[in-house]
């Protein structure tokens, strides 16, 4: 080795180890400035700017000959000096993803003040000698360096930094121990580049060597690092300790990085695949998978879709997986986490759901079996009794029709008022008889199916006019007054023969039931698709109960209503016909008493024009 001449090899260590030391920092400098952005990176390219610097200034220390040369070198040293403690808890809690309020805010910038004080103190010692209060020199082969007697707050600061620098080197270590086993090579190298500066400090200010090493200590320290992060990509998947609700959630969890190596893995996923944490990281996720194929393929799948995946073993479980990309802030793929959600209790629910889904389409045909049987056996009742009704009233028409028509001529010529009182009785009822057969004979073809009705749109208002006409005689002799307030442009569309039947029903009832000099009025309401009708009288009125009956086959609401002129059968009718036209009818009436209207419904009808 060859040495200039005047500097002995005793001068040579010490300026080349530190010249060594700065070049390396600004080697590691240039490797981390790429990834400047991410978190953890600043701080860590500060401590290496204040090494440098400290470096830098401790060389020129040595070098230059004049005292006060020497001085403002070591004066230019503090600045660096004092921003690396603060940088280097910085950058531990970042690093490690603890103390994470020491990084931002108010407590990162009270940090500084201790330094910013130490500094100015430091350039202004010669007024109060606070930093040294003694001026010596120290050799260092041919060279001297600065070996001053120590003021306050020089030890305030040292203790300052210590603190900084115990707290920082606590988080390394408290974070390489809580590492797996994988990681021991990680571990040992944190733990030693934690552990360096401390030696390096302590043997300089023990006075073991005269010559600071510390800065080179940091260098070595930073070079570890660089080394751990670089090897393990810790300033792109950061914080590396895992947290305790990843440990205690209730989902697995895989972290893969972008060679699908397996990084991290919760307990809950070692239990589901029946594997050990350290016996799989750092492996590729194809190598420990090789039971659970479908696992591999999803890693390859980065849509973020959830899938299923069922493990046998005692019994079945099932899982729906998630895989979601990792990417840095510039969006380039860094790894990939797994999330695998227990869903057995729900696919068991489904399978009781599926099993209950069966057992009720079976129940359900059975019932429409059932239903369908019932309906036949009704029809079929049904029909016979139709047919019976129907041919019971030819039976009973037969023997009627003389009847009614001797019964007028027996009564004129007999003479007893007795005799003639009687015969109208018989007259009566059999007049009666003939009504209730020819009512029961058309309810029994309104409840045939094969009933037809005409339908076409008419003119609501002339239709109601003509049934009007046709029972005009019973309205005036009841002394019945009516009004139509049907407008001239409502169209219904309607059986014309029917609806007439229906009216006609509805007129006779009001005439019966409405005391002379009474009221009958008809009215109509457009709506949507269809028209509401209204019958209303200033008759005796309804009640309650009396309102939901009067549509039922032969029903007579009281005493009053029991004339034999009266079947039971013609609001049954018109209900029948109005529900063959598609609508309803019912019966309003606020008491005995206070009248009644029948409203029903019937289809909107259109004009010929709107129909083509």
């Amino acid at each position: 080795m060859v040495v200039s001449e005047g500097m002995l090899i005793e001068d040579f260590i010490p300026v080349m180890s530190l010249l060594i030391g700065a070049f390396f920092c600004i080697v590691i400098i240039s490797i981390v400035w790429g990834n400047i952005e991410k978190r953890g990176t600043f701080s860590f390219i500060l401590l290496l700017l204040s090494i440098l610097l400290w470096s830098l200034g401790y060389t020129f220390e040595i070098i230059l000959p004049e005292v006060w040369q020497i001085v403002l070198c070591a004066k230019i040293e503090y600045i660096g000096i004092v921003i690396i403690p603060v940088a280097w808890l910085t950058f531990c809690a970042e690093y490690t993803g603890k103390l994470k309020k020491l990084v931002t805010g108010k407590i990162l910038y009270a940090l500084y003040i201790i330094p910013i004080l130490t500094v100015i103190l430091v350039f202004t010692n010669e007024y109060h000698n606070l930093i040294w209060t003694d001026m010596r020199l120290s050799a260092i082969g041919t060279m001297m360096t600065l070996r001053p007697l120590h003021g306050i707050w020089f030890w305030v600061h040292t203790v300052y930094s210590y603190i900084l620098f115990l707290g920082g080197t606590a988080l390394l270590i408290g974070n390489a121990i809580s590492l797996p086993s994988v990681y021991k090579k990680q571990s040992i190298m944190v733990t030693t580049a934690a552990i360096v500066p401390w030696i390096a400090n302590m043997a300089y200010l023990s006075h073991a060597i005269e010559f600071d090493i510390t800065p080179v200590a940091f260098v070595i320290t930073s070079s570890l690092l660089l080394a751990t992060t670089y090897q393990h990509r810790f300033l792109q998947i950061l914080p590396v300790a895992r947290s305790v609700t990843i440990e205690n959630m209730s989902d697995g969890l895989i972290v893969l990085d972008a060679q699908n190596r397996i990084v991290d893995i919760n307990p809950v996923s070692e239990k589901i695949f029946g594997i050990s944490r350290d016996e799989v990281i750092g492996k590729k996720a194809v190598e420990v998978f090789t039971q659970y194929p479908q696992v591999v393929e999803m890693c390859w799948k980065e849509d973020g879709t959830p899938r299923e995946l069922h493990i046998e073993g005692n019994s079945t479980r099932y899982y729906s997986v998630k895989v979601s990309n990792l990417k840095d802030p510039q969006g380039n793929p860094i790894g990939k986490v797994i999330l695998l959600h227990d869903i057995t209790r729900l696919k068991e629910v489904e399978a009781d759901l599926k099993q209950q889904k069966k057992e009720l389409e079976k129940l359900n045909k059975e019932l429409d079996d059932r239903v369908k049987e019932r309906t036949r056996e009704v029809e079929f009742l049904l029909k016979q009794k139709n047919e019976f009704i129907s041919q019971l009233g030819h039976d009973l028409r037969t023997p009627l029709t003389p009847i009614i028509s001797l019964l007028p001529l027996v009564r004129e010529k007999e003479k007893d008022p007795k005799l003639r009182e009687l015969l109208d009785i018989v007259t009566r009822n059999a007049n009666y008889m003939k009504n209730l057969v020819s009512d029961t004979l058309e309810l029994a073809r309104l409840n045939s199916p094969k009933v037809d009705f005409k339908f076409e749109s008419v003119y609501l208002k002339n239709l109601i006019d003509e049934s009007i006409r046709d029972n005009e005689y019973i309205l005036k002799k009841r002394n019945i007054v009516w009004e139509n307030l049907i407008n001239d442009d409502i169209l219904v569309k309607a059986d014309q023969l029917r609806i007439r039947e229906v009216l006609t029903n509805l007129i006779s009832n009001s005439a019966k039931f409405t005391p002379p000099g009474g009221k009958l009025t008809f009215s109509a309401e457009p709506a949507e698709g269809y028209v509401l009708v209204k019958v209303s009288d200033t008759g005796i009125g309804l009640d309650g109960e009396q309102k939901n009956k009067i549509f039922t086959e032969f029903y007579k609401t009281d005493k009053s209503r029991q004339s034999v002129e009266s079947s039971g059968l013609g609001l049954t009718i018109c209900k029948r016909i109005v529900e063959k036209h598609g609508g309803k009818i019912w019966a309003e009436s606020d008491g005995l008493g206070k009248g009644t209207t029948i409203c029903f419904t019937l289809p909107a009808g259109k004009a010929d024009g709107d129909e083509k």
